[in-house]
């Protein structure tokens, strides 16, 4: 049926296919990814291939996640191919962040890329995926200073709420803070209500 439908789209005067093949590459995504994207690499024109790769990385599934980034990671351009690990990556943050934090290719990511993935996980990530520590440890690691310590911030107020001296001795420990930072922080705390 998929082979069916490229055959057709291809087939088609070239308004309506370029219309058609992105619609066709993430409907095969859905369940395929890795052949939407093997089917993606033989069409000639470099801009409707790209529009039908990012269509797949954008409806592959949760469950292709490693393999959706390593796709994501290929493409020549660099804004395009850093654009698309940053939402291939965010998106694995959010529904698997052990899963992505065990990945091999997590290190040599773009330092923006994986600061996007931890601000994901801590600030929009979902408690039953991770545990305030994770979201500390993912908070901690982040590159950009500025970032950095708001995420680290929201994930001690997080923690906080479940263990107040872990949350406390996670922000007075940490090297990745600055001393007026600490401070602001640790009020910040002294002034939430615990459990």
């Amino acid at each position: 049926m998929v082979r069916e439908a490229w055959s057709l789209a291809t087939a088609l005067p070239v308004p309506q296919r370029n219309e058609c093949l992105p619609l066709v590459s993430a409907i095969q995504a859905g369940t395929d990814p890795r052949g939407a994207w093997q089917a993606t690499l033989a069409i000639g024109e470099p801009g409707l291939r790209q529009a039908c790769q990012i269509a797949v990385l954008r409806s592959g599934s949760d469950g292709c996640l490693p393999d959706l980034a390593e796709m994501a990671g290929s493409f020549p351009e660099e804004s395009v191919r850093e654009a698309m690990l940053r939402e291939v990556v965010s998106r694995w943050a959010l529904q698997d962040p052990y899963g992505l934090f065990a990945w091999p290719k997590l290190a040599t990511l773009p330092a923006a890329v994986r600061d996007e993935a931890a601000r994901c996980l801590v600030i929009q990530g979902d408690c039953l995926n991770r545990t305030p520590a994770v979201a500390g440890a993912w908070a901690e690691a982040i590159e950009e200073p500025e970032l950095r310590s708001l995420a680290m911030e929201a994930a001690a107020r997080e923690w906080f709420a479940e263990d107040p001296a872990a949350a406390s001795e996670f922000v007075r420990r940490s090297p990745r803070l600055d001393d007026a930072r600490r401070v602001a922080i640790l009020s910040a705390l002294a002034g939430q209500e615990p459990p």
